[in-house]
This record gives C-alpha cells, structure tokens and sequence, in this order.
C-alpha cells in the first residue's frame, strides 16, 4: 500500500488534492494490486469519486504520503507551517475577530505555493502537528477565502 501511496504523492506533484484524480488505468498504477486499491479506500486513503477509473486522493492518503517520504517533522516542513501560521496571525493585527484573506495574498506574502497552502488547511495539519486552532475556509470559496478565527494560533484544550 505504502508503494501506491508515493505513486500518487509523485502524481500529483505541485497540485492541490482538489484538481488530483487518480486514474486507475493509467500505467504508472498498473501493479498497484485490486486488494491493495480497496485497501486503500477501506482505510480512507483515497475516496472512491463515483466517476470509474478515477479516484481521489483524501486529506488523510496525502498526509500519510508527507510521513512516508519524511516530510511531515521536517526542519523545512516545520519552516513551512511557522512561516503560514505568522502570516495568518499577521491577518488578525490583534483584532480578536475572524477575518477572512485571500489565499493568493497568503501564497505571495510567504512565497508558499496556493496549492501547499489549500492543501495544508485541507488536511488541517495546523490543528493536528501543532495542537493549535487552525483556520477554514470561506463556505462556497473552498480553497480561496480563508476564515482565520480570532483565536487562531491558541492551544486547542
């Protein structure tokens, strides 16, 4: 399983999950066992898309692929997710209310591509590496507006 994981974190390159399709027909999968594949949607890995061949890689298949490739606990990685929280909390200015930010504005104040950014929220890796109060996104501008809470940033209890 762990093999069609890091075929389709190599897949999907630079690109957010929202624009990935797994395409079970494509070579690059092709001994990528029937069992592993229900194995894979049994544990949440991918989500059947109900458009057969394609599939689609979840926030959880994603994130065990930045474990296996040793991303996730990385100094670099670690660079990434301090570099989107300040700017994030930045967007607050001490107001103690919600705001919402662009994810453009994001991506070109800390030079983190919109797709790592979209994906990282996604996942809500700010909530689960950091055990702190991450942000959503705007309801009907998934992956555009984000909602960074006025208590952003605190220890979830």
């Amino acid at each position: 399983m762990d093999n069609a994981l890091l075929l389709f974190f190599e897949a999907i390159g630079p690109q957010s999950l929202r624009m990935f399709f797994i395409n079970r027909r494509d070579a690059r999968y092709e001994d990528v066992l029937p069992t592993t594949w229900i194995d894979l949607v049994e544990q949440g890995y991918i989500s059947d898309s109900r458009m057969r061949p394609f599939d689609v890689l979840t926030t959880k298949g994603w994130t065990a692929c930045l474990r296996l490739k040793g991303i996730l606990g990385s100094p670099q990685f670690d660079k990434i997710l301090g570099t989107l929280c300040a700017s994030l909390k930045g967007h607050l200015d001490g107001r103690g209310q919600s705001v919402l930010v662009n994810v453009v504005t994001v991506a070109n104040n800390t030079k983190i591509p919109e797709a790592m950014i979209s994906n990282i929220i996604d996942a809500r890796l700010i909530e689960l590496l950091l055990n702190r109060r991450g942000v959503d996104w705007q309801p009907k501008m998934e992956g555009k507006l984000i909602i960074v809470p006025g208590n952003f940033g605190h220890e979830r209890l």
